[in-house]
């Protein structure tokens, strides 16, 4: 077991694995929606990554694809002592099920032991999640070979990256273009703005906020400070209407939902 002081902050890589018609474990790309939630048997609280196609939270995805780098902050949300449990929920099609999605969740131990005391040396820790029997049969890369792609696995992983650095440029651009627009706008132009459905700005009056935007789908998170400065910060995406955005220290400004 590996010991993590219960405050502290640390990167976790989640690795994920089918097994095959012999009965050998597959390393295969991270699904494109999963759910990890870390947690202790004492403890009410949890800490929740989540991958959603291009839309990540508190988690980013290697450069292979073929693995998950969770960013768990216990010191901003802490869920207790005692050993570490983590529990993937892997959503797949299923027309049977409410939305068309089926959630099937699995308990799996971490190896790692959250106490009072100092933190090991090593700063991560790794996670080997095997879904199988829920990824059971062919992977997604093997299906789309069925179906005609004749690129290699990795290449096959690496398309969501690619589209998140393509749209990561588009991002920009709007962000700037909008900025630029709401100095020039008058009253009316600024409210008629707000009121398109597809963009939605809220002024900063909480930290974190939890943003009801009723916009059906995952949008992207900018957080402005009144100096005009993009500010980093945390997104967790609690349904397709509701978003929670957090960051370090005092802060007013507005957060651009795009």
């Amino acid at each position: 077991m590996t010991h993590q002081h219960f405050k502290g902050d640390f990167i976790r890589t989640e690795y994920f694995y089918r097994t095959d018609d012999h009965g050998n474990q597959i390393q295969i790309p991270v699904p494109e929606h999963v759910r990890i939630e870390y947690f202790t048997k004492e403890f009410s609280g949890k800490y929740v990554v989540e991958r959603n196609g291009a839309a990540f939270s508190s988690c980013s995805l290697s450069e292979d694809g073929m693995s998950l780098i969770a960013n768990i902050a216990l010191s901003r949300s802490h869920i207790g002592c005692g050993e570490m449990l983590s529990r993937i929920i892997i959503f797949i099609s299923d027309n049977e099920f409410p939305d068309g999605i089926r959630a099937i969740p699995i308990n799996i131990s971490t190896g790692l032991v959250l106490w009072h005391g100092n933190s090991d040396s090593c700063p991560t820790s790794h996670g080997v999640n095997i879904l199988s029997p829920v990824l059971h049969g062919y992977s997604a890369y093997e299906l789309a070979k069925e179906y005609g792609y004749d690129g290699t696995e990795e290449e096959y992983s690496m398309n969501p990256v690619r589209i998140v650095n393509q749209f990561t440029g588009l991002k920009e651009t709007l962000t700037e273009a909008i900025l630029e627009e709401r100095t020039r706008a008058t009253t009316a132009e600024k409210n008629l703005a707000d009121a398109m459905p597809k963009y939605l700005t809220v002024e900063i009056d909480n930290n974190p906020m939890v943003i009801s935007h009723g916009l059906n789908r995952f949008p992207s998170v900018t957080v402005v400070s009144s100096d005009k400065e993009e500010v980093e910060c945390v997104v967790r995406y609690e349904s397709k209407d509701i978003v929670s955005v957090s960051w370090n220290g005092e802060l007013s400004g507005m957060i651009y939902l795009i």
